[in-house]
């Protein structure tokens, strides 16, 4: 038997279907946009990671006014600023705790990843020492405040959960090696392992 399409939008199934369809399609949008706002914060959030750890070594006590700055590694250069320089080496997704049932959902899965960032005393030779003092303060304030949260730290965005340093230790010959490389083999370094947690959307 046909019905009309007055009738049809009438009968009672139908309104509740429709008002199923809405609020899924409702859902779906607010997810969209969150999805899209995410995205765009991620377009920025190693550099934001960085900038986060040298607010937070130029803000301990000890710092000495030496400032903590991001940027590409100095090579060989005859002239130095006496500065810590925090340079981004490696970059690599940390697969083991990645959510894979996460992925067929719209919104992206969590996402973990771990930056290896060489912070290199970049002093004049005269001023060896110093560079010695600024390094030992580095490892010390890490060691003492390895995690960083909301709770202790102004993260950089809300899609953040913590930054988690690790002490990385390589084989000396493969650093020497990589030192000599990037052009820092006379100046004190240290390399560490940056686990950073995102949040879902």
């Amino acid at each position: 038997m046909f019905i009309s399409d007055e009738k049809l939008v009438s009968q009672p199934g139908f309104q509740m279907l429709l008002k199923i369809i809405t609020s899924e399609c409702t859902k779906f949008e607010k997810r969209y946009n969150k999805c899209i706002k995410f995205h765009t914060f991620n377009q920025k959030m190693i550099r934001e990671a960085l900038t986060c750890i040298a607010t937070e070594l130029n803000a301990r006590k000890n710092s000495g006014k030496i400032p903590a700055i991001v940027s590409a590694i100095k090579t060989n250069r005859v002239e130095h600023e006496n500065q810590l320089v925090l340079s981004l080496v490696n970059i690599e997704e940390e697969l083991s705790l990645r959510n894979f049932a996460e992925i067929n959902n719209l919104a992206p899965p969590t996402l973990h990843i771990n930056l290896y960032v060489l912070i290199t005393a970049d002093f004049n030779p005269s001023d060896y020492e110093e560079s010695l003092d600024s390094i030992s303060q580095v490892i010390s304030f890490f060691h003492q405040k390895p995690v960083f949260t909301p709770q202790n730290t102004k993260m950089p965005g809300k899609y953040i959960e913590k930054f988690i340093v690790e002490f990385y230790n390589v084989d000396i010959n493969t650093f020497a090696l990589f030192c000599e490389t990037v052009g820092v083999n006379n100046l004190p370094s240290v390399l560490y392992k940056i686990r950073l947690h995102y949040l879902p959307v």
